[in-house]
């Protein structure tokens, strides 16, 4: 598994493209030439062991609806105990604190859950039941998000009660109180959305896959046990998150659902997006391609730069190799001499990582280079280019559906399994809007304005 640097997103091995956000898959080393140093702003929900599994998925279709506030909340997995530790870290952080004690207002959790039996349906979706327990684990972990923000708030001397309006641009008068039940439906909604996906593309869980969520149950609570844990330990642990066994087992199988329907609507590594389809995603978000022959103007080694002397002697190199270059008229003799070129005298340290040169959008390369290469038209070269590395003289090259795709996290994504995840967004999103959460007769939805208690946290 690798993890995405820009939701937290968990994601297999085998694919380049996040399934939470669509980010590319990072490198453990960046293009050095022309990337410019620029932080992906990191989505920060986050969720412990198994539930970042699901979270991939859940971050896309809900992220743009969370106030920025929700961005630091405690892990969905998070005890109570929890809850209060990470508020008084960040008290401690503060240099100034108030003397007095801080209170806070959490929901009851124990009084809330013996409102029903674990076992009653409560709802149903798409057909399916939804009983109390299930319902109530996902009511549980979005009332931890809020806890965390009203204490760090109160902490910081801010303020913020569950009644408040929590910002949301699609729902000003909806409080925090409502945001948690409303993002309740919204979780049940997604996984049997997943759920009928899978069956719709006879893309249920192999062999494999099952063992697979059976070996991550079990590393599950090892991890949060320690080895051999004891069935009374483990109950403990699930009883007190509020969890089953079915659940946890749910919550990893989700993740290999969406993953077997993906690879079945859209082949391995999205092979069956057509070209027409990936080159069309590549133009509407404004990629572009471009090889280039650098000649540095800085030590590598250093960052110092180089005397006055060898700038001018690059820039001597940069002009000749860019006026030859020019000068050719073929398109593919003007590529072979080009390759000839750079293999001889380019100075760029990844240009062996990126022998097709770089396919990429704004704000990935320094912005001369890009300006540069958005001047000239497809197999036009540049006069050479000056930029904190030295000299670029650059080929502007057509878009290709098989290229790879340059970030700022390293690149490693295609046209193909970018449109192939922001297509199955879109289809996850109308099947979700398909659903709708029916509550089961005589079930009242819960007043979480009622089942609050006030708790001190310093």
């Amino acid at each position: 598994m690798w993890k995405c640097n820009s939701c937290g997103a968990s994601n297999p091995d085998e694919s380049d493209v996040c399934a939470g956000c669509g980010a590319q898959k990072p490198r453990e080393a960046a293009v050095e030439s022309a990337p410019k140093s620029n932080g992906m702003m990191t989505v920060v929900v986050m969720l412990a062991v198994v539930c970042v599994l699901l979270i991939g998925v859940i971050v896309y279709l809900t992220a743009q609806k969370k106030n920025d506030a929700l961005q630091s909340a405690a892990p969905i997995n998070a005890t109570s105990e929890e809850i209060l530790e990470s508020a008084e870290a960040a008290e401690t952080a503060e240099p100034e604190t108030t003397a007095e004690p801080v209170i806070i207002q959490t929901l009851d959790r124990e009084a809330l859950f013996a409102a029903h039996e674990p076992d009653e349906v409560v709802a149903a979706v798409g057909g399916r039941d939804v009983t109390w327990q299930d319902y109530f684990y996902f009511l549980s972990n979005e009332a931890y998000s809020v806890e965390n923000y009203i204490a760090q708030m109160t902490v910081y001397g801010g303020g913020a009660s569950w009644a408040d309006p929590w910002g949301s641009d699609e729902e000003p008068d909806e409080n925090f109180a409502d945001y948690v039940l409303r993002s309740t439906e919204d979780y049940v909604r997604l996984m049997t959305a997943i759920i009928e996906l899978s069956e719709e593309h006879d893309a249920g869980l192999s062999d494999e896959d099952q063992s697979a969520v059976a070996d991550a149950m079990a590393q599950t609570f090892v991890s949060a046990l320690g080895e051999d844990p004891t069935e009374e330990a483990i109950e403990g642990y699930l009883k007190e998150r509020y969890m089953t066994r079915p659940i946890l087992e749910r919550l990893i199988s989700m993740d290999y659902l969406y993953s077997n329907t993906f690879n079945a609507r859209y082949g391995e590594n999205s092979s069956n997006v057509s070209d027409e389809d990936a080159l069309k995603y590549l133009t509407e978000n404004g990629y572009l391609s471009a090889k280039h022959i650098l000649f540095r103007t800085v030590d590598p080694a250093t960052g110092e730069a180089l005397s006055d002397e060898a700038v001018a002697e690059k820039l001597e190199k940069a002009q000749a190799i860019a006026d030859e270059l020019r000068a050719i008229e073929d398109q593919d003799v003007l590529l072979a001499r080009f390759a000839e070129l750079k293999s001889e005298l380019d100075e760029d340290s990844g240009k062996d990582a990126h022998p097709d040169g770089y396919t990429f959008t704004s704000g990935v390369m320094v912005s001369e280079f890009e300006d540069a290469v958005k001047a000239l038209e497809d197999y036009g070269v540049s006069e050479p280019v000056k930029s904190s590395y030295g000299y670029h003289v650059i080929l502007r090259l057509p878009l290709r559906a098989d290229a790879e795709l340059t970030s700022s996290s390293g690149g490693g994504a295609t046209a193909r399994g970018l449109f192939a995840t922001q297509d199955f967004s879109k289809v996850l999103h109308a099947k979700m809007d398909e659903l709708t959460l029916d509550y089961a007769d005589g079930f009242e939805k819960p007043d979480i304005l009622q089942y609050l208690t006030e708790t001190k946290i310093a």
